[in-house]
């Protein structure tokens, strides 16, 4: 006698097989299913179901876009470049397709089509905040740091909470030496985004600059706890360390960025100071040979540092 659960089961199992499975036939239920592999980051399955809406409605603007975006993800720059200029030619008024081309323009270093697609994108949407404050990274990138500022400053006006915008104003302010303005839009950031890791790790360099040498410690401290794998933070504290006089602690730190990144000659030039400082020379030699391996071409200012560190250190000894 069977199981009523299994006869249940083979009921379903024959009515699986000859109730027909709902199909897609119009270019919107492509869409639609492409939208949710998209979203699954089913990237092919994604391409493949807007290919098929296009085919069968070669005017569905929304279907090319959605098709860059997914291969833009896929990295095929080409392929999406040639889809954003299809959505645009199908719809002049498609404002996330123009600023979507403007922000892959400036992936590819394409920097005045990049500005051409966000100017076009604000004077449809005059409030896209986002656009003012990639604007302003193009101008940035093109060298114009002031024009830049004020692209910043309105995407600030639009959107007050856009610690992004902060940030990259900041940095604009410190490349132009004004270290206040860019340590106030740096606390902004981070007051708005406490996991902010480059602008701890920012801020940490213009808290340098203005002589704040443990804020700037604290600062490169908490971009390690951000992210403990990047050498960078280790090396820039060790210097820091190194200056303060605290030179065991500057050896952990240029010791974890070697670590981290065994082929920054830097790191093993400057952990090869402290060990010369501190009369370790038979390991500092090690270091230094090294970081010739790694950089020949460094060789007469490696002899500078040398002479320098040496100097100093029989200074201390008298």
């Amino acid at each position: 006698m069977s199981h009523p659960g299994f006869l249940l089961l083979q009921t379903m199992m024959i009515l699986l097989l000859i109730v027909p499975q709902q199909k897609l036939v119009k270019p919107e239920d492509y869409f639609n299913r492409g939208n949710d592999r998209y979203k699954k980051n089913d990237l092919d399955g994604a391409i493949e179901d807007y290919t098929q809406a296009i085919q069968l409605s070669p005017r569905y603007a929304s279907a090319y876009s959605a098709r860059a975006k997914a291969r833009q993800d896929k990295g095929d720059v080409d392929g999406a470049t040639a889809d954003f200029n299809r959505a645009i030619e199908l719809n002049q008024g498609d404002v996330i397709a123009i600023y979507s081309r403007g922000m892959l323009n400036y992936t590819k270093g394409d920097l005045d089509a990049a500005v051409a697609d966000f100017d076009r994108a604000i004077r449809l949407q005059p409030k896209l905040f986002l656009a003012y404050n990639n604007r302003g990274n193009v101008k940035k990138a093109k060298g114009d740091p002031v024009a830049a500022i004020l692209d910043y400053t309105k995407a600030i006006e639009l959107n007050p909470d856009l610690a992004e915008a902060y940030y990259n104003r900041a940095v604009a302010w410190q490349s132009l030496g004004k270290m206040d303005e860019a340590l106030a839009d740096y606390d902004e950031s981070i007051e708005l985004n406490q996991k902010y890791y480059d602008a701890y790790f920012n801020r940490a360099a213009a808290r340098n600059a203005s002589g704040n040498q443990d804020g700037a410690i604290a600062d490169y401290t908490s971009a390690i706890s951000l992210n403990p794998r990047d050498a960078g933070s280790y090396h820039q504290r060790a210097v820091l360390l190194q200056a303060k006089g605290e030179m065991e602690g500057a050896l952990a730190d240029f010791a974890k960025a070697i670590e981290l990144n065994p082929q920054s000659a830097e790191s093993y030039a400057s952990r090869g100071i402290v060990l010369l400082m501190l009369r370790r020379d038979p390991e500092a030699q090690k270091d230094f040979a090294r970081y010739l391996e790694l950089n020949n071409d460094g060789r007469r200012a490696l002899e500078l540092r040398i002479k320098y560190a040496k100097n100093q250190r029989d200074k201390k000894k008298k």
